[in-house]
Formats: structure tokens, C-alpha cells, sequence
């Protein structure tokens, strides 16, 4: 989505909704993936199809295919990722990121994490920076999966990182610091409005790789690589889920965030593309919510005047959802309904499983959240740094699901952390003691 909007999204809602929230930790298991080793020198090569792999890897000999896959074995990333094969940038990406952690190396990421950049204590040479536009549980998150990823390359000495606070110019204003102070590579939470600064890094030879929001531009020439799961894909799993749910007959409503926002401008054309073929679904109404508890509750609470059964509500934001369940309260209706959303933030969950047992019939389909998008940059500039050809848009996989009590909400974490991250719990805790 548009940096602007990505601001305004968490600005405005990525909020603690509740007391309390959870994850889902990750464990230490091996991937049927790539070695990563400690080998981070190894180029990156294009193969045919845009996909790229690591000479030396166990999938180098087929570069000559057309598209190259590989599989993940470990469970928590089929959690995340699901069971389709994902392109080799990625694959290397999450094969570092299941690498098990020492107890130096998790009390190393709390102290650059605390001290919001430092040293990684290995020595290498190379600074790593990290240019956030949002402030939040979130971009927290974000940052401890950069920092992490940072840790399993020994050439990374040092990751300096900067936080705008939702402000478009003061992250400009921190992407020209960064470049003043020559950092070897910066993975940014992007969008168009820092597109020529971004064009001035590159230029000063600084390679940059975004995540979050689509700088626009040309990417592998104004910059590596934007790293994000296709949004097309979104209003189609929404679509799929309401038909699923309904038998293919019922109707919805779908709430999109700020008016005009880029996001909204691709899904929902998506959704109503795809129930073109679903005559039975019918469309209730559509409605600007800004990305805001209080809009989804004020949405919310007019179509229940107006509708006495409402099948499903298409939420591309997990939450503010939760607005959702407080009108259906001061309606003093029963929740009989599938609300769909693209992230996790799992405040909404926890909420689900307090009114699950009263309401059998109400569920919730989601996607990944996606704070791990940066290791895929990480991964990414070490592998241009290396003298790789890297994909310019790869694609993270976004896997849709039902969610179950029990499938990751911890009140003791923040509500808007999200449930899918590749964060173990007990480095999850330190951070927001």
C-alpha cells in the first residue's frame, strides 16, 4: 500500500485495543531449504522467471529451469507460509531466520533492540540500516525480525535504525542522515513520497530494499526490490472464504479503510471481480472506516439498522475489526457472521475466543501479518552486496485460515502484535517488558 496510507493505518488504529494480546513463537527447526551456514558472500543469480538463487545452494543446478521452487518442512513456517513452494529469495530468507539463537545472540538483539541500533558483536564491517516510518507494535516487531536477521550474517557489524513516527518528511530527513553516514545497504518500510530519496541512495551507491509500502519507481534499477505479498490475492481469498462459509449464497458488506488508499484501490476490485461468478452473494453496501475502532463501530452499527442478517464482513485490517463485535454488543445482537481480514493483530483474537462459545457460527479468516517482510530485504541487500541479480518484486506468500481458539492469542502481549511472527516468545516478552 501507499507510505501515507500505511502511516495513517497504524497511526490511527494499531493501537493497544485490548489489555493484553499474543504470538505465536518459532521454534528452532531445520527447513528442507537452502544451507545458510556462515557463509554470507555467496552472490545471488537470476533465474529465468524472476526468481533468484544462491550459488552453492542445493537448488543452484536448476537455474536453468523456469521457475525455481523450493518447500518448507517446519511447521510454524507452514503456519505462516503455507505448503506452496516459495521462490528461492524467500526460501533462503526463512531458512536463516529458523537458525537456532544463542543466548548471546537474543541478548544481543534486546540490546540494539533497547538502544534502537548497536553493534552485533561480530565484528564485520558492513552497517546495516533500518528506515521506519511507524511506531507501533508493529514496526516493533518489524524491527526486532530485522535485527535478527541481521544477527546470522557475520559480515553485519553494526544496524543503525530510525523511527519518523508516522512523520513522511522526518523519514526523508532519516533516509538523508543515513546517507550521510555512508551505511552499507538500508532496508526501509517504503512507499512513493520517499521514492527520490530512495533514487538517492541508490545513487550514491547505497542499495535499498522496501518493505511495507510500494515506493513505486522502477524497482532493480531505483532501488533492489520491494518485498510484499500480491493484495490481488487478498480480495480473492476474501471472496473464497465468504463462499466457503455461506455455501455461495448470502450476502456482505466491505469496509475499506482511508478513502482513496492504495490498498482498498486493489482488493476490493479483486473481490468484486471475483463474485462476478457468484450471483448468490449479493453486495450489501460498501463504507470508508479510516482505519479507526470508532469508524468500524459507526459502520458497523448503520448496517445493522438497516439489515436484519448480515453473512460477512470484508475487514482489510484485523484491528480495528474488533469495532465489529462492539456494535453487534450495543446492538445487543447475537455475532452469526465471518469476518474477513488481510492482517492478525491478535486483539481481535483474543476477542473471538471470549464470544466463540456463545457464538458458534461467528469466525474470522485472516492472512500473515508480515512483520518478517524485512528479512526477505535483509537478504536481499546482503545478496546484492555479494555482486547477486536479485528480483525486484518478490512475492512473500500470504496464507489465508480459519482461526481456532488456541491458534496463538497471549493477553499478555501487545493487541496489536500480530500472531504470525518468526520472533521467539521469550524475545517477544523482553520487548515490550
Amino acid at each position: 500500500m501507499g507510505q501515507d496510507n500505511y502511516w495513517l493505518r497504524n497511526k490511527l488504529s494499531r493501537r493497544r485495543l485490548l489489555t493484553g494480546a499474543a504470538v505465536t513463537g518459532v521454534g528452532a527447526a531445520s527447513l528442507a531449504l537452502v544451507g545458510c551456514g556462515d557463509d554470507d558472500a555467496k552472490p545471488a543469480t537470476a533465474a529465468p522467471g524472476g526468481s533468484s538463487t544462491a550459488a552453492g545452494s542445493v537448488v543452484a543446478n536448476a537455474t536453468n529451469a523456469p521457475e525455481i521452487t523450493t518447500k518448507i518442512a517446519d511447521a510454524q513456517f507452514i503456519k505462516l507460509m503455507g505448503t506452496a513452494a516459495v521462490q528461492p529469495l524467500v526460501a533462503r530468507s526463512m531458512n536463516r531466520a529458523s537458525a537456532p539463537l544463542t543466548d548471546a545472540q537474543k541478548a544481543t538483539a534486546i540490546k540494539i533492540f533497547k538502544g534502537s541500533g548497536g553493534d552485533t558483536g561480530s565484528g564485520g564491517k558492513l552497517v546495516l540500516g533500518i528506515c521506519e516510518g511507524a511506531n507501533n507494535a508493529f514496526a516493533k516487531a518489524t524491527f526486532m525480525e530485522g535485527i535478527l536477521q541481521a544477527l546470522t550474517y557475520p559480515s553485519i557489524g553494526k544496524v543503525v535504525y530510525t523511527n519518523s513516527n508516522y512523520d513522511n518528511q522526518k523519514q526523508i530527513s532519516d533516509m538523508q542522515t543515513l546517507i550521510s553516514q555512508k551505511v552499507d545497504m538500508i532496508a526501509i518500510a517504503g512507499g512513493s513520497t520517499l521514492l527520490p530519496i530512495i533514487k538517492e541512495a541508490t545513487k550514491g551507491g547505497i542499495p535499498v530494499s522496501a518493505y511495507i509500502g510500494d515506493p513505486t519507481g522502477t524497482p532493480g534499477t531505483d532501488y533492489v526490490n520491494y518485498v510484499s505479498y500480491s493484495i490481488v490475492e487478498v480480495g480473492k481469498a476474501f471472496a473464497q472464504a465468504a463462499v466457503d462459509y455461506t455455501g455461495g449464497k448470502g450476502n456482505y458488506v466491505v469496509f475499506n479503510g482511508i478513502p482513496g488508499n492504495a490498498f482498498g484501490a486493489v482488493w476490493i476490485p479483486a473481490l468484486d471481480e471475483f463474485y462476478k461468478g457468484k450471483p448468490d452473494m449479493k453486495k450489501i453496501g460498501q463504507t470508508d472506516t479510516n482505519w479507526t475502532v470508532e469508524g468500524t463501530v459507526l459502520a458497523t452499527t448503520s448496517f445493522l439498522a438497516k439489515e436484519s442478517k448480515i453473512d460477512v464482513w470484508h475487514s482489510d485490517f484485523a484491528g480495528v475489526s474488533i469495532g465489529i463485535f462492539n456494535a453487534y454488543d450495543q446492538a445487543k445482537r447475537p455475532i452469526e457472521c465471518l469476518i474477513t481480514c488481510a492482517g492478525e493483530e491478535q486483539g481481535l483474537f483474543g476477542e473471538f475466543e471470549k464470544r466463540t462459545a456463545a457464538s458458534p457460527k461467528l469466525k474470522i479468516a485472516h492472512g500473515t501479518g508480515g512483520t518478517w517482510q524485512i528479512r526477505v530485504c535483509i537478504t536481499s541487500l546482503l545478496d546484492k552486496k555479494a555482486g547477486g541479480t536479485i528480483d525486484p518484486k518478490p512475492t512473500i506468500p500470504n496464507v489465508f485460515r480459519i482461526y481456532k481458539t488456541g491458534d496463538g492469542y497471549d493477553a499478555s502481549l501487545p493487541a496489536d502484535i500480530p500472531l504470525g511472527r518468526l520472533i521467539p516468545d521469550d524475545l517477544v516478552k523482553q520487548m515490550f517488558a
